[in-house]
């Protein structure tokens, strides 16, 4: 059977596109792309991709906005007993003004799950941007945790256009009271005993060299 050749028509805001400078419309074999280059507030809104043949029709759409996407969280999951240092990155071409850190202890045993109550913060850390990935990164020390205890938070970030999406729920556990975590390059130290192993190991190689 005969197949006519795809006609792809762009809309933004259910207004036909033409291509421009800036815009530019491409494909190669059965994939068409909508490129636009130097984004500008003018560019944001819904736009749509109406695909015909001689088969039929089908239609699909996007929302480009300049709001953040949702929070990606990078830190350990392991803390201290009573403080946790949380990180995150977020993908937005405009700074981020504000950030949304719901968390709460969560109580776990064989027989329920029984959550705690949010703690609701708004805080406003530094950031540091990666221009090639449009990518920012902060960070924020959360405090007065209960040791030996699991706890999960999202979180939402704000730049000049808006909140972006919740990011997904994420777990972390504190450590029992007394016991330290270690931060390191090579990994995380739980406990004293490993960082005395670790000093020990490295004056026998000193010695041996």
């Amino acid at each position: 059977m005969y197949l006519s050749a795809l006609q792809v028509t762009w809309y933004q805001d259910s207004f036909q596109l033409q291509p421009t400078d800036r815009r530019l419309m491409l494909h190669n074999g059965q994939t068409h792309s909508l490129i636009i280059k130097n984004v500008q507030m003018s560019d944001f809104g819904n736009y749509s991709c109406l695909v015909t043949n001689s088969i039929g029709r089908d239609k699909r759409y996007i929302e480009l906005s300049g709001k953040p996407g949702p929070a990606k969280i990078i830190s350990s999951q392991y803390s201290n007993p009573h403080e946790y240092d949380l990180k995150w990155t977020v993908q937005s071409v405009f700074p981020i003004i504000e950030v949304r850190v719901l968390f709460k202890k969560i109580m776990i045993n064989s027989s329920y799950h029984h959550p705690g109550q949010w703690h609701d913060l708004l805080i406003k850390p530094s950031q540091s941007y990666n221009s090639a990935t449009s990518e920012r990164t902060q960070s924020y020390r959360l405090h007065n945790l209960q040791a030996d205890s699991t706890y999960e938070c999202v979180i939402q970030t704000k730049n000049q256009h808006g909140y972006g999406e919740l990011s997904d729920t994420f777990q972390w556990y504190t450590a029992p009271k007394g016991r330290i975590i270690l931060q390191s390059n090579g990994g995380v130290f739980n406990s004293f005993s490993e960082v005395i192993l670790l000093s020990i190991l490295s004056i026998l190689l000193m010695i041996s060299s």
